[in-house]
């Protein structure tokens, strides 16, 4: 066993690894070999499977040996050795290092006692396994890849190299750690919360040097302590990795300290360069939004500077072409129109046999014949043919709007601007009677609500306004909402009020006789709970629709409300999770698209291409990681054909 000095360094060396082999001992032994105090040095396995005896290797060289049960990456490994220290600094380092500086750990020490809040790194040259340096280059930290054509680089460190024999000082600012010896006070870790959601390997020298920076410490080169390290292709690293696993890291890192801009620009770089493992790696994230925003809101506390503050720290090392945002909106585009061929590819081979429209094959055909008009013309009969069968093959029980008889007339009617072979008024008029004594009894019931109620059952009625049957049908429900809303006022419940509202709007756009009840509904919704950010949304577009008709000059409040909402997007994005048009991301984007419409402010134009993305990417998640989706993860109110059709209809408006 080595024998253990008796003078203790307050550094631990923390080095994870996975199948490394002897290259564990060599780098031990070095540690071992050019220091004169005790160094307490951890080992953690990280479930290697090459058979290799490291217990052996730890008791010769007295270290502490951890064994994780399964493979948790590298910076879970580091996450658990900086747990386990018991000195006030550490370093972590890969297994396969070189060191030639006598009592190197001291003199790293000295800098950590003097400037507890900074990250240090060693300089590094590349040797090969026999320790022979490969060039005559000294690595000298990193500078940050942040733009470019090569979407693989983006939040890279990228080496800054000098020559040898090169300037030896003392330190030297960098704007990233590079090369596997990486140095920091346990205290300073644990305030930035260290590599804290990063899985399996990648990206830890960008997000710790980042966090720093931000945080407003520094990122130091020790550029008088060198150390050798083996460096190795992909294929000849022992154990393998994944480009979701990565993406998925670099997205951390953009979700909980990057800007809003920059953000989007990480996502739309790494869906073009992969856009299966960008999926991936996102339906992943979607799993800990919750964590995301929390993380963000700690980080955004402490931070004393901003990402321009890094571009200055990192500018003098890249070219001064790539410091600017270029345009993203082709990739964006590129990879929504992907998803959107993904959502017809699947319905059109997966089509629901029922014929419900909010929930069902019709609402599912719906958005294949939006899409093959669009972007697939010669698809149009097989579309159709769909249809057809349909019709043919369905029995309808229901006379609601999601899947009975209304939804199905209103989706027909819909579907004649494509397909042109339906007589609306002559195909339903033996049904009409039956609905309008549905819709008595759902009136009677006070039951209004769009998906199975009064007002999704009148929906269809307002387009055929020759039939006065039906005309009279719907003024009687005019009638009943108004003095409903009269009586309870206070009572109604928050999304039954935004469906009144909408139907009352729409009634009054079809000419309909709404009396005062526009302005009964708006001093209603005026007093309405609007605690949570897609209720503030709707409320306040619904507002602006409302005094834009009765000419009420208080639209330019709800204006107001409207643009601060649209600027809010990150700390709420774990609110709101619904894929549907009825309640989720899609109903933001129809909002923000209509007022970019009527504006033309780049607040909403910018609103509505976050949430776009939004919606691309959580319709992506669900088809990429559910083999069989339910009717109404498919459906057009609930799942993917609505959230599909509302991206398709505002990328062409």
């Amino acid at each position: 066993m080595h024998s253990p000095l008796t003078m203790y360094s307050p550094l631990t060396v923390i080095i994870p690894f996975l199948n490394e082999g002897d290259e564990v001992e060599n780098t031990v032994k070095s540690i071992r070999e050019t220091n004169r105090e005790y160094i307490e040095i951890i080992l953690i396995n990280d479930c290697s499977s090459d058979g290799y005896d490291y217990e052996r290797v730890a008791t010769i060289y007295n270290t502490q040996y951890i064994v994780n049960p399964q493979r948790m990456g590298v910076a879970k490994s580091r996450e658990i050795g900086v747990s386990l220290i018991k000195t006030p600094f550490f370093i972590l380092l890969d297994a396969h290092m070189r060191f030639y500086k006598e009592n190197w750990c001291d003199i790293l020490v000295s800098y950590l006692e003097k400037e507890d809040r900074a990250l240090y790194c060693l300089a590094c040259k590349a040797i090969d396994k026999s320790g022979e340096p490969i060039n005559n280059l000294i690595g000298c930290g990193a500078k940050l890849f942040l733009y470019g054509n090569d979407f693989s680089k983006i939040l890279q460190p990228e080496w800054i190299t000098e020559e040898i024999p090169y300037q030896e000082k003392d330190i030297e600012e960098i704007p990233c750690i590079l090369g596997a010896a990486y140095a920091m006070s346990s205290r300073y870790w644990n305030y930035l919360k260290g590599l804290s959601m990063l899985k399996y390997y990648g990206a830890d020298e960008a997000y710790l040097s980042l966090k720093v920076w931000l945080e407003g410490g520094r990122c130091i080169l020790i550029k008088n302590t060198i150390t050798g390290h083996i460096f190795r292709t992909g294929t000849q690293t022992p154990y393998t990795m994944y480009w979701p696993h990565l993406f998925f890291n670099k997205l951390i890192i953009s979700e909980t300290v990057l800007p809003e801009d920059y953000k989007r620009y990480v996502h739309a770089k790494l869906m073009a360069l992969n856009p299966e493992a960008y999926m991936t790696a996102y339906a992943e994230l979607i799993k800990v939004k919750d964590d995301i925003v929390n993380l963000r809101s700690y980080y955004q506390a402490i931070f004393t500077k901003n990402f321009d503050f890094f571009k200055q720290i990192n500018q003098k090392y890249i070219d001064p072409e790539n410091t600017d945002i270029p345009s993203i909106k082709i990739n964006e585009e590129d990879g929504i129109r992907k998803v959107l061929k993904s959502v017809y590819d699947y319905l059109i081979k997966n089509n629901s046999s029922t014929i419900g429209f909010g929930v069902g094959g019709l609402g599912e055909i719906m958005y294949m014949a939006e899409y093959a008009s669009i972007y697939a013309k010669d698809e149009l009969p097989k579309v159709k043919k769909l249809l057809d069968e349909l019709l043919e093959n369905s029995k309808l029980e229901q006379f609601d709007f999601e899947t009975g008889l209304s939804g199905l007339a209103w989706g027909l009617n819909y579907l004649n601007r494509h397909f042109h072979a339906f007589d609306i008024d002559e195909q339903f008029k033996e049904s009409d009677k039956l609905l309008c004594n549905v819709l008595y009894d759902k009136i009677q019931k006070q039951d209004f609500a769009i998906p199975g109620g009064a007002l999704g059952i009148s929906f269809p009625f307002m387009e055929r306004k020759n039939n006065k049957t039906l005309n009279d049908t719907i003024d009687i429900l005019l009638r009943y909402i108004n003095a409903y809303i009269f009586r309870y006022k206070d009572r109604i419940p928050r999304f039954t009020l935004f469906e009144i509202t909408y139907f009352l709007i729409l009634a009054r756009d079809k000419n309909f006789c709404i009396s005062d009840s526009l302005h009964l509904v708006s001093q209603v919704l005026s007093d309405s709970d609007k605690t949570d950010y897609l209720s503030e949304c709707i409320s306040a577009y619904l507002m602006i629709a409302i005094n834009e008709k009765t000419e009420n000059s208080s639209k330019d409040f709800h204006y107001n409300t409207l643009r601060k909402s649209a600027a809010c997007r990150e700390a709420v994005l774990a609110k709101v999770s619904e894929i549907g048009i009825y309640k989720g991301y899609p109903l933001l984007m129809y909002i923000f698209h209509a007022m970019y419409r009527k504006t033309q402010e780049t607040v909403f134009r910018d609103a509505l291409a976050y949430w776009k993305q939004e919606t691309a990417l959580k319709t992506a998640s669900i088809l990429l990681h559910t083999s069989v989706l339910s009717e109404t993860e498919k459906s057009f109110l609930y799942g993917i054909a609505g959230a599909a059709f509302v991206i398709l209809k505002t990328n062409q408006q």
